[in-house]
This record gives structure tokens, C-alpha cells and sequence, in this order.
């Protein structure tokens, strides 16, 4: 055997199982904590999705926006040059 040594190693691994009882109030407080993370997880993915359908639907409105402001700026006598701040 590798890893040397003078001492055999006794007790690592004990063949007794540990008790799989939880009691029934604790196993309620982690459904409801699990439904509460779950929902509150569920909110926080939705943030971004709903800021990029928004951000999509402007992106399709730019071209739109770009045209009536050109026409305005077609439009409109330019008085740019006649105004030099002071």
C-alpha cells in the first residue's frame, strides 16, 4: 500500500446509515421556503426579458423616428446659424 505511515486509519467510513427522518413541520417550511425561492427566482429572469422586449420593440420603432425627424429637420428653417451663444 502507498501513502506510508505507522498507524492504521480506523473508523472513516462508519457502516451505520444516518436517519432519514424529518419532521413533518420542517419538511412543510422547506416546501413553502422552496415555492417562495422558486417564485422570486422566476421574477428575477423575467426583469431582463421584459427590458429586451422593450428594447426590441424601440429598436423597431427607430426607423421611424429617424424619418420624421429628418422631414421635421426638412421642413423647418434653419436658425442654427443665426444663434451664437454669448
Amino acid at each position: 500500500m502507498s501513502g506510508g505511515g505507522n498507524k492504521v486509519a480506523k473508523g472513516g467510513m462508519s457502516p451505520k446509515l444516518a436517519s432519514d427522518v424529518v419532521e413533518p413541520a420542517v419538511l412543510k417550511r422547506y416546501k413553502a421556503d422552496s415555492k417562495n425561492l422558486q417564485q422570486e427566482l422566476n421574477d428575477l429572469l423575467a426583469g431582463p426579458q421584459e427590458i429586451e422586449n422593450e428594447v426590441e420593440q424601440l429598436r423597431k420603432q427607430l426607423p421611424a423616428v429617424d424619418l420624421a425627424i429628418q422631414k421635421l429637420d426638412d421642413t423647418q428653417p434653419s436658425h442654427r446659424h443665426a444663434y451664437s451663444p454669448a
